[in-house]
């Protein structure tokens, strides 16, 4: 891309406004899920006091963010092609979208524990599940292709590459499949299983809790193999 064009590449103010009013509520939401500040209440002039204990907050600022985020979305998606592909763009945008995952993670997993070290856990989490969804993506891709390819050439179809390609395709679905009822195995043996809770908790925690953050880290896992489809 030429240096002419690059100057004219701009983002727009009203997805650049919502990008930081994402990256606000986000911030909060980390924040507070860090344990580092604390709200309870909110007066509200004429109405009375809002009451922002036990879930409410967490609530309240993930609605808020996918809210913003939403309208990030639709902004960015108004923008002109090759802003859409210019890779600074493209960047930005993406940092925002694993900024909303991160705090979403976080908040669910504020009713456990709100700390510094559950965002470490997270952080960690992630990391390894990027790592290990890329390593078993690959062996599925490997194991598939020559099983894709056997079919698909008594069938008359002898393209290596299209193989491939469906080979990838299979194999990230299945991978999602198995992320999937793994984190609802780990959900239901966290509550239901000895062994395991009695490791995990002293004090059992409400199986609400559990099940918001089991379907937050499955609808995030989704949202990661969607973004690499």
């Amino acid at each position: 891309m030429t240096e002419h064009m690059q100057n004219q590449l701009n983002l727009s103010g009203a997805y650049r406004s919502s990008r930081n009013k994402t990256a606000i509520f986000c911030g909060v939401g980390l924040a507070w899920s860090a344990a580092q500040f604390e709200i309870k209440k909110i007066s509200l002039s004429g109405v009375g006091e809002l009451d922002l204990s036990g879930a409410f907050i967490p609530l309240l600022i993930s609605f808020c963010a996918l809210y913003v985020f939403t309208i990030c979305v639709n902004e960015f998606a108004m923008q002109p092609k090759n802003v859409r592909r210019w890779r600074r763009a493209r960047f930005d945008f993406k940092l925002s979208l694993n900024l909303v995952r991160g705090t979403l993670l976080m908040l669910a997993a504020s009713g456990l524990s709100r700390s510094i070290s559950t965002a470490v856990c997270i952080a960690i989490s992630v990391v390894l599940f990027l790592i290990l969804s890329i390593l078993l993506e690959l062996v599925g891709i490997i194991i598939l292709t020559p099983l894709l390819a056997f079919i698909r050439k008594r069938q008359g179809r002898f393209s290596i590459a299209s193989r491939v390609a469906e080979a990838e395709g299979w194999s990230r679905l299945v991978l999602l499949i198995l992320v999937s009822v793994a984190l609802v195995g780990i959900g239901f043996a966290s509550l239901y299983y000895p062994p395991f809770y009695n490791l995990l908790w002293t004090t059992p925690p409400p199986p609400t809790t559990i099940w918001v953050l089991v379907v937050t880290a499955v609808l995030v896992s989704i949202s990661f193999k969607m973004e690499e489809g």
